[in-house]
């Protein structure tokens, strides 16, 4: 018996053991390629630990933290899901940080003569790809369109995708005109160039907030990852990944 209970408590401190020495990262999907990245940087200094990525819109992953899911450290697009998170005490206040800031495009397909955002109400252009309302992308795209009083004309051709990445697919494959992403996006895909930048006093300002969540399941590693986001390593690889 006694012997029984020692193999038992062996298992489920080896159980317990690989769970601490994984992250769970809930993080916007334009962050995804510099993630990955850092991530496997951070697990070569660290080879104990397992990072693991849950991208999608901020909106979507804020929800899923609200619902329970079991997230160590979150990332968002802007600071508006944040702040939600913030309100209803689902995050330790005391460890957000801007991880980055970032740049707003408007991108068309690599044979596309469009010149500047106002072609968009050129009647060439048919569709615009927006991140829907709730994805930073497309809340940032829709105030530069209104700041720019292109709402109008520009608002019929809108076609809504669910995030930033998805945007970023329909127009490298020609199902849209143009589209309004990330640069540092719009730099990951040989099938589209960058027609113009939106001047940031148009939209809200681009950042990324990330904490650690409060009811963190592995609340040490999430600290260590935490903490080598913002090393002077990671951030050269931010900067090589285009952003600010």
């Amino acid at each position: 018996m006694k012997r029984f209970y020692a193999a038992s408590l062996a298992l489920l401190m080896c159980i317990s053991s690989a769970r601490a020495d994984e992250i769970t990262v809930s993080a916007a999907a334009s962050l995804q390629d510099v993630l990955r990245r850092l991530g496997a940087n951070f697990s070569r200094s660290r080879p104990q630990t397992r990072v693991n990525f849950n991208f999608g819109s901020s909106g979507t992953l804020q929800k899923q933290i609200e619902a329970g899911a079991p997230v160590d450290i979150f990332l968002s697009a802007a600071d508006k899901p944040m702040n939600s998170l913030a309100a209803k005490g689902e995050i330790d206040l005391s460890t957000r940080r801007v991880l980055a800031r970032g740049e707003l495009v408007l991108i068309a397909p690599r044979g596309s003569k469009l010149k500047n955002l106002g072609d968009l109400r050129l009647p060439s252009v048919g569709s615009v790809a927006v991140g829907s309302a709730g994805v930073p992308a497309g809340d940032y795209a829709r105030q530069t369109l209104k700041a720019l009083r292109f709402t109008g004309a520009v608002n019929r051709k809108l076609i809504v995708a669910k995030d930033v990445r998805a945007v970023l697919t329909l127009v490298a494959a020609g199902n849209a005109d143009a589209g309004f992403v990330y640069k540092t996006d719009a730099l990951r895909s040989p099938r589209v160039r960058i027609v113009a930048s939106a001047a940031p006093q148009l939209h809200d300002p681009i950042r990324y907030p990330m904490a650690i969540v409060a009811s963190a399941p592995n609340k040490n590693g999430a600290r260590a990852f935490w903490n080598y986001l913002q090393s002077a390593s990671a951030k050269r690889v931010l900067k090589q990944f285009g952003f600010r």
